[in-house]
């Protein structure tokens, strides 16, 4: 895998694989989302301590998640059974293992369950802000409209890819007084095929998103190294699968 790192500022890498997904055929999503503190709780007031074991929530084929590990050591992406964790050791690496995570807890996190997905192609390349008006859109088709957080997966050819994982500070907030840790190590990813878990939310900026934005997602990249990190900006390419949840 050919990627750039360097200390953030936020920017962008390269990976590459598909990770096949398992949807049920029985009934569809309950619409619920289980969630363990806020943005604004871990990233403003501080408090990144860890509020779930990872080994207690209960994964599924169906699993969908993504979250900060306590401390801000790194974040955290589910899908299927598998619990990836990615931690940056240095200042140009990142380590991203689906290992056992019975010794880990999130200080954030977010998880579904999904047994149903509707399918939608890509038919030009969106960028991030069109992805976002893009899933805003297909939610009506699927009786998302009137749900307020709900689950997505992006599956196919990535581009222009910027992603950071966090070290015990993040880009978007001032790091709390007396922090310890560094700058989020930020990553530059030309091109490369991939999946994005993520979550739409119309709830206040700062319990699941980002201020000026509907979308949190992280990405997993699977090309000579496996890759995880939160997502700060992608461009879509034609060819690609978005997946919404089914009622």
């Amino acid at each position: 895998m050919t990627s750039s790192a360097f200390v953030c500022l936020p920017r962008r890498i390269a990976a590459a694989a598909l990770l096949p997904l398992l949807a049920g055929c029985a009934a569809g999503w309950s619409g619920r989302i289980e969630s363990w503190g806020t943005l604004k709780s871990v990233l403003r007031d501080g408090d990144t301590s860890g509020r779930v074991p990872l080994g207690a929530i209960p994964v599924t084929p169906d699993s969908v998640g993504l979250g900060m590990i306590e401390g801000l050591d790194g974040e955290i992406l589910i899908l299927g059974t598998e619990v990836w964790q990615a931690r940056a050791p240095t200042e140009d690496r990142v380590s991203a293992s689906a290992g056992d995570p019975a010794d880990v807890r999130a200080a954030f996190l977010l998880h579904a369950r999904v047994r149903r997905w509707r399918e939608f192609a890509v038919e030009g390349d969106l960028s991030w802000a069109q992805l976002e008006a893009r899933l805003a859109e297909l939610a009506l088709t699927v009786g998302l409209g009137t749900e307020e957080t709900w689950p997505f997966l992006v599956e196919g050819p990535l581009a222009d890819l910027e992603s950071h994982v966090v070290r015990g500070q993040c880009p978007f907030a001032p790091a709390p007084a007396g922090a310890p840790g560094n700058p989020p190590l930020c990553f530059a990813i030309a091109a490369e095929q991939g999946t994005l878990v993520g979550f739409y939310s119309l709830a206040l900026p700062g319990t699941y998103t980002h201020a000026g934005s509907r979308l949190h997602a992280h990405a997993l990249l699977s090309g000579e190294h496996s890759f995880v990190g939160h997502l700060d900006a992608v461009t879509v390419r034609a060819g690609a699968v978005i997946r919404l949840p089914v009622r």
